[in-house]
């Protein structure tokens, strides 16, 4: 029995001095991929899972302006209602209590935002995340610590895609002036023969 113990205490002391692993971040677009028609529109739902509790974020969402433009953003329920879009850039606000004091966010599956994108013209268009300057996910200020607006430094996203494809409109339209073309053609070759 005394052998067992001396491992045990062991192992115990070292995870109480074993530094912690950072905190890290997973974003994902929610579905990874779909299509939309030209002129229709389509949401994407940004979740993350977030390990360490964080105060807010700040980000840019990436896609081709040409192909698609981003038509609405709405912030999950765990961010604040002053959360905002700036374009494509998404400040996200964990809630202030008057008597708590500032709230945190963490877990899996968080809903950051629900982004509507439109179709512009067909093609297709990588959908991902970009973050510069002081841009991310914000932790908790250290009250002793030097940096006044603390970070996750492991942010990675696993990008969406987006494809516009033309109306089935046009496509109807188009079709009857193929065929009729080819139609006249094959005629004109059939009245020199």
């Amino acid at each position: 029995m005394k052998s067992l113990l001396a491992p045990l205490a062991l192992a115990a002391a070292l995870a109480c001095v074993a530094p912690q692993a950072d905190a890290a971040v997973t974003m994902r677009f929610v579905p990874s991929a779909a299509t939309v028609n030209v002129g229709q529109t389509i949401a994407f739902d940004l979740l993350a899972d977030i390990d360490e509790p964080v105060i807010g974020f700040d980000f840019e969402v990436m896609f081709d302006p040409l192909l698609a433009t981003l038509t609405d953003v709405t912030f999950g329920s765990a961010w604040d209602p002053f959360s905002m879009a700036i374009g494509a850039e998404l400040i996200g606000l964990a809630p202030f209590d008057p008597t708590l004091g500032q709230q945190t966010v963490n877990g899996d599956d968080v809903l950051l935002a629900t982004l509507s994108f439109s179709g512009n013209a067909p093609g297709i268009t990588a959908l991902n995340v970009s973050f510069s300057g002081v841009q991310g996910f914000y932790l908790e200020p250290d009250p002793n610590g030097t940096d006044p607006f603390p970070r996750v430094q492991d942010v990675t996203t696993q990008a969406g895609a987006l494809q516009v494809v033309p109306e089935p409109a046009t496509l109807a339209l188009l079709l009857p002036a193929v065929f009729g073309a080819g139609w006249l053609s094959r005629r004109r070759q059939t009245g020199r023969g």
